[in-house]
């Protein structure tokens, strides 16, 4: 009878120890989901600011555009070194199929 008392204290060890070891796990286990959790906030906090003032950007390279847009004529090409081409050619798409 004595063998089973050591065998089942032995088990009984084990098994306490196997339960600190699950309960450590899984505390380091919940921790690391909660950094990783502030840790994507804090990213998606960023990129938020980051396409804000993106978006801010292209809003004034677009006002930019539609001002210049206006001011383009033959007169202010011509300035720029632009000439007139002396033949102009066209292409053709090419089909597959005929109709």
């Amino acid at each position: 009878m004595p063998t089973v008392t050591v065998l089942n204290k032995i088990s009984q060890k084990h098994i306490v120890w196997g339960l600190i070891a699950a309960v450590l796990f899984f505390v380091l286990l919940y921790s690391y989901f909660v950094q990783m959790t502030i840790y994507y906030i804090v990213e998606r906090k960023n990129i938020e600011t980051d396409v804000g003032s993106r978006i801010a950007l292209i809003g004034e390279l677009e006002s930019r555009y539609g001002s210049l847009q206006n001011k383009i004529t033959k007169e202010f090409a011509s300035t720029l070194g632009f000439v007139e081409p002396k033949k102009q050619l066209y292409t053709e798409q090419k089909r597959l199929v005929q109709n």
